[in-house]
């Protein structure tokens, strides 16, 4: 399919616009659109890919509790979603919102992900995650309510738009295990306004929570950009915001699908 191009605007941010519409006062004030979850995709893109994982990230299985039941799954070759690297604005951070849309099957490890900054100096980030949609927190400002799962310096790659940035290998990644038909929320942030995302409405968006790509394992949803850092109960949001970004990630399977099949992907070990 081919993708949408933006007009891309000089520098653009949400931390220096005044957006009285899309900024929400509390969490309570975000519109909710989960119902239309994965019925109404606005494109599907996915692509097998191998990140590259610390030795401590590494592992050939993945032990999981479900329904009080103890198992041990194969974990079955490296993938990546993304949602788009163009951009038209940006600002210190995103929130949104990952979902498994697996109705059957193990669970999706989420061990990576590329962020979008489009500056050549050191800029620090934080990954931070909790269970559920974002959507339907009232502490979703409290950022002692979110887990810490990623932080460290990158570098972004000035003069070549609409390149993703990988987290630097050298830092640790906590994995994130989402089971079928869960919901994970994420937020990503710098601690500089010079994180690049879409504008939603540019996209096709009109509300947060709308499903923006999607594959037979995971959906990303459109969430808001955060114009403060750190997150804070005077934070801003602006809506509806894309996050401009990849995910990596491996799947679990009961066994692992045999390589003759057509639409299954080869087991590999890490």
């Amino acid at each position: 399919m081919k993708r949408r191009r933006l007009r891309r605007p000089t520098h653009a941010t949400d931390s220096n616009v005044t957006e009285t519409h899309d900024e929400y006062s509390s969490i309570s004030d975000i519109p909710s659109s989960i119902a239309r979850l994965v019925g109404s995709h606005k494109r599907k893109r996915s692509r097998h890919h191998k990140p590259t994982i610390t030795p401590s990230q590494s592992e050939s299985s993945v032990s999981t509790q479900q329904q009080g039941q103890a198992r041990t799954n194969t974990v079955c070759s490296d993938r990546e979603i993304e949602t788009t690297f163009e951009d038209d604005t940006g600002s210190y951070g995103n929130i949104f919102n990952v979902v498994s849309t697996r109705k059957t099957g193990g669970a999706v490890l989420i061990k990576g992900i590329e962020l979008y900054t489009d500056v050549d100096y050191d800029v620090a980030y934080e990954v931070y995650t909790k269970p559920n949609s974002f959507q339907s927190s009232d502490t979703l400002r409290d950022l002692s309510t979110w887990t810490l799962i990623a932080d460290g310096f990158l570098v972004g790659l000035e003069g070549k738009l609409n390149v993703g940035t990988a987290l630097p290998s050298s830092e640790i990644f906590s994995p994130v295990t989402i089971y079928p038909g869960q919901t994970q929320a994420f937020y990503v942030t710098l601690t500089t306004p010079d994180l690049r995302y879409v504008n939603g409405s540019a996209l096709g968006i009109t509300d947060v929570g709308e499903t923006f790509v999607a594959n037979d394992e995971l959906a990303i949803q459109s969430g808001v950009g955060v114009g403060n850092y750190p997150l804070n109960a005077q934070a801003k949001f602006f809506s509806p915001r894309v996050w401009s970004g990849s995910i990596y990630y491996v799947t679990e399977e009961e066994p692992c699908p045999t390589s003759d099949s057509p639409s299954a992907p080869p087991c590999t070990n890490h």
